[in-house]
């Protein structure tokens, strides 16, 4: 394993790219930048301001209403702070979850984000986790990986979630249907879309538990 090091792990929608990460970024002791959140932040800012952005005209001015900062505590948990407040726990609402893949494909809003990314991954020994982490965003990245799961089983992950959250009011086969959109979205965009880069490694989590896909990264990252 190589000394201050960067982990570039991408994937679909609901492979389980946020949780695995956390978990290698455990075990290597390392932290652990969530991207998915900084996009999240930016379109709870959108959802709450009533704001306009129709194109990236529109997406330039709103990038200038943008306060987004991030932070760790002693633990090494991300906390994502909005204008000031840290809304780190109300990112993955269904609200956001919906409109999140529509707001992000920008090139302003992609822009903003990706200066945030590269300035907290230029410290080294993190595990950042996204969408086009390897293929734009670190594309000289230590250690690439891309993770991949069917849309049946995405599903059923996002909802068995949410259920445990307290939401009554998503079923199955909307979330079905979300995460086929946010696919089409996330492969067709114009700028940063979604790919998987010839020195990535790619790995199936239709079948695999948790702790199974982790130890597998944990290898390769060591070598071993």
């Amino acid at each position: 394993m190589k000394e201050n090091f960067v982990i570039a792990i991408d994937g679909i929608a609901g492979a389980g790219k946020s949780t695995i990460a956390t978990g290698v970024s455990k075990i290597l002791k390392v932290n652990k930048l969530n991207t998915g959140d900084i996009y999240r932040a930016i379109t709870l800012k959108y959802i709450n301001s009533n704001a306009k952005i129709e194109n990236d005209k529109d997406a330039k001015k709103f990038v200038k209403t943008l306060d987004i900062k991030i932070n760790y505590d002693r633990r090494k948990m991300q906390h994502t702070f909005l204008d000031g407040v840290d809304v780190t726990k109300g990112l993955h609402a269904y609200e956001i979850s919906k409109v999140v893949s529509t707001i992000s494909h920008f090139k302003p809003l992609r822009d903003y984000v990706i200066k945030i990314q590269r300035e907290i991954a230029a410290k080294g020994n993190i595990v950042v986790e996204g969408r086009d982490i390897g293929s734009h965003v670190l594309p000289n990245a230590d250690y690439k990986i891309f993770l991949t799961a069917s849309v049946k089983v995405r599903a059923k992950r996002q909802f068995e979630e949410l259920v445990k959250a307290g939401d009554k009011k998503v079923t199955l086969k909307d979330l079905e249907k979300e995460i086929t959109k946010r696919d089409y979205n996330d492969t067709h965009r114009e700028y940063g879309a979604l790919k998987v880069c010839e020195d990535s490694k790619v790995i199936d989590t239709s079948k695999m538990t948790i702790d199974e896909v982790i130890a597998e990264i944990v290898k390769y990252v060591k070598g071993n």
